[in-house]
């Protein structure tokens, strides 16, 4: 494990200036503009780049710009390494980076490709089953994130974990992704079932999640009297009085902190081995999930639901 930022002497002072003569002492960011975890990130990435003598500089994925496109954006720029928060983008490419400049990889192993810092996401699955199952709950379905990488990991962790509790005949994915939509349109699955609601859902973020939760709550669900429902990184929204959803965190301060360090210390040593750092997750519960409802879950939880139709909001 890399020592802190203060132990190995990085500081705004003259030893640290003169580690960085001809140098830029710049490291790109490659993050998701649509993603409130990665905007969390950032503010973490540019308080921990200030004491340690770096400058930032971004590139966005948006809709019509993937990962791919943002990293080589910055391969032409003054960064000397790349942090990629996510990295949905093929290892080969990572790999052929990370011969031109070091590359540290936020949120999802790269097998050995790069440095990678990111949450022991199978305990953070298996702390909310574990939640959700202590309150009473059985039948808990999960958003999975299709078609990315994170996803298809927690999903995994989150079939693993059921099996393990006893549970694999009651586990249930429901397609989504990582945005506010995706949690609609999981949502509106589970509506056109009212007669096979679960009593709990774990969504694939919190973006997700807040989506899946507002839904059910427009269309006369209360949760988490009729229904319970987890989100996954606490994320600024998640602590919102409105929303007060239960989730689990992620050290955003300690990930960035040790990425920016890693991509430095990659840079001071030459034939360095790459690394692999996982934070432990915490659970986090507050008033989104609550104890077995006693209905049973074969019986409509509220009238209200016969003449509700929900729609997926429409793009900007």
């Amino acid at each position: 494990m890399l020592e802190s930022a203060d132990e190995i002497g990085y500081k705004r002072d003259v030893v640290a200036r003169s580690l960085r003569v001809g140098r830029s002492n710049v490291i790109g960011v490659v993050f998701d503009a649509h993603d409130d975890f990665h905007a969390n990130l950032l503010d973490a990435c540019y308080r921990s780049a200030e004491l340690l003598g770096y400058e930032l500089t971004l590139s966005a994925v948006t809709e019509s710009r993937d990962y791919e496109r943002a990293g080589a954006d910055l391969l032409g720029t003054r960064a000397e390494a790349l942090i990629i928060a996510a990295a949905e983008v093929d290892d080969s490419v990572l790999g052929r980076w990370n011969q031109r400049l070091p590359v540290v990889v936020i949120g999802r192993n790269t097998n050995g490709l790069t440095d990678v810092v990111r949450l022991d996401d199978n305990e953070a699955i298996r702390m909310l089953v574990d939640h959700l199952i202590n309150l009473g709950h059985r039948d808990i379905w999960a958003m999975e994130a299709t078609g990315r990488r994170s996803g298809a990991e927690r999903a995994q962790g989150y079939l693993n974990t059921m099996a393990e509790r006893g549970l694999r005949d009651r586990a249930k994915l429901i397609p989504g992704d990582f945005t506010s939509r995706g949690g609609v349109v999981a949502a509106q699955q589970l509506l056109s079932d009212l007669n096979h609601l679960p009593t709990a859902v774990i969504g694939s973020n919190d973006l997700a999640t807040v989506g899946l939760l507002e839904t059910l709550r427009a269309a006369g669900l209360h949760v988490p009297l009729d229904i319970s429902v987890a989100g996954f990184d606490n994320s600024r929204i998640a602590s919102n009085p409105s929303i007060n959803l239960t989730t689990v965190s992620q050290d955003i301060n300690g990930m960035a902190k040790l990425a920016l360090v890693s991509a430095i210390e990659a840079l001071r040593t030459a034939d360095r081995k790459t690394e692999e750092h996982i934070f432990s997750p915490r659970l986090i519960a507050r008033g989104t999930t609550g104890p077995l409802p006693r209905r049973p879950v074969s019986v409509r939880p509220s009238d209200r639901l016969a003449s509700t139709v929900v729609t997926a909001p429409t793009k900007a």
